[in-house]
């Protein structure tokens, strides 16, 4: 009986994290969005102030070229920056070996003896 009253529960803390993960995903989402949106105005603010500028000194057709080669760039950036994330890359490869008995090793006075809970990728607790 009290096996069952347990799992019940615990299905219950689960049913709730995983509605408050789902919240915060679609939170994350419309962030994102956002600064997407924002982030892809300002570009094309940029470019048409580069497209003015250098319309004055090389001409209708000169402006456009240069615009395009920026925004070439820009992607190219982009994209290895992608790259080397998705590879792993850029992450931080040398790491100073923390002393014995300092908090950042896990020997805090606070969580001492106690085993700390288990969760899955996705942060959701595990029975």
């Amino acid at each position: 009986m009290l096996r069952l009253a347990l799992s019940l529960f615990l299905q219950a803390m689960a049913v709730r994290e995983a509605k408050d993960a789902v919240v915060r995903g679609v939170l994350y989402l419309v962030a994102g969005l956002l600064a997407a949106i924002f982030l892809l105005g300002a570009v094309g603010c940029a470019i048409a102030g580069l497209w003015i500028y250098v319309g004055r000194h090389l001409g209708p057709v000169g402006a456009p070229l240069i615009c395009a080669a920026a925004l070439i760039l820009l992607a190219a950036l982009v994209l290895l920056l992608t790259l080397f994330w998705r590879r792993g890359w850029l992450k931080e490869t040398t790491k100073a070996t923390p002393k014995q008995g300092s908090p950042s090793d896990g020997w805090s006075r606070r969580g001492v003896g106690r085993p700390r809970p288990k969760r899955d990728r996705r942060g959701v607790l595990q029975a």
